[in-house]
């Protein structure tokens, strides 16, 4: 099916913008969402120069109930539906619990978790009316146990795997299909601040691929790559004695 109508959030940079490119190539029409005016309009005035794509923008911080609420109902008025929505955006900042940081939690889980749920139910109530739709989110494998200096991000994680499994049972009887794709590293805003090493980083165009291709087949869960996300899967079973003494004390700081 061409000319879906396909509605991004964070779609400013990394692999938001490299999922608008690779639907815009597909000849779907885009609703292009995030904070910054600037770079969206530079997004939405490539994809018309390389692709054709009629797209639409939206800027509004997705944490923003009303916001995001308002930004998805004009663009769904705008395009008369909405086929996929991927709630992209995140963020992702230190969080030992040291340094017990409240105010990163808060953001971290009102963007990732609050974010990413606003977005989904913005669009749910017109895909039940369609019956017809498809919901996606980006998660994490570091949503499956939690990491050193990284419990605000983890449990946004958590959350969000919990979250939209829970809205994948609900939708399924309204032909609603919602996946929950938890990728490993890929070069974005956020791995570019990680001062640690990344096994098995990979570039923002061959993960993005693999997000693309997934989700046509409509997949529930995607988790790559396939080396590191089969063995975070075993982590969960570990006993905290051995998950203690391998992760305990380690350092994951991040540049400014």
């Amino acid at each position: 099916m061409t000319n879906r109508v396909v509605i991004i959030t964070g779609a400013s940079s990394g692999i938001g913008a490299e999922l608008a490119r690779l639907y815009a190539k597909a000849g779907d029409l885009l609703g292009l969402i995030a904070r910054r005016e600037s770079a969206l309009i530079a997004l939405q005035q490539e994809l018309m120069n390389d692709y054709g794509c009629d797209s639409r923008i939206g800027i509004c911080d997705v944490s923003d109930q009303s916001a995001i609420f308002d930004v998805i109902a004009t663009l769904i008025a705008d395009f008369g539906r909405v086929d996929i929505l991927i709630a992209n955006a995140g963020i992702s900042v230190p969080s030992p619990a040291y340094k017990a940081n409240a105010a990163y939690l808060t953001d971290t889980i009102e963007t990732n978790v609050l974010g990413a749920g606003y977005a989904a139910y913005a669009v749910i109530p017109t895909m039940i009316r369609q019956k017809a739709g498809h919901i996606a989110v980006i998660s994490s494998l570091a949503g499956y146990r939690g990491l050193p200096e990284a419990g605000a991000y983890c449990a946004s994680k958590a959350a969000v795997n919990a979250l939209f499994e829970s809205m994948r049972l609900d939708l399924k009887r309204f032909c609603i299909s919602v996946s929950i794709i938890r990728p490993g590293f890929i070069q974005s805003a956020i791995t570019d601040r990680n001062n640690f090493y990344m096994p098995f980083l990979q570039e923002t165009r061959v993960g993005c691929q693999k997000i693309f291709k997934a989700l046509e087949r409509h997949q529930k869960i995607i988790a790559f790559p396939w080396p590191l996300a089969q063995l975070v899967r075993t982590l969960y079973f570990w006993p905290c004695w051995l998950y203690d003494r391998c992760f305990a004390g380690i350092r994951n700081t991040k540049r400014p």
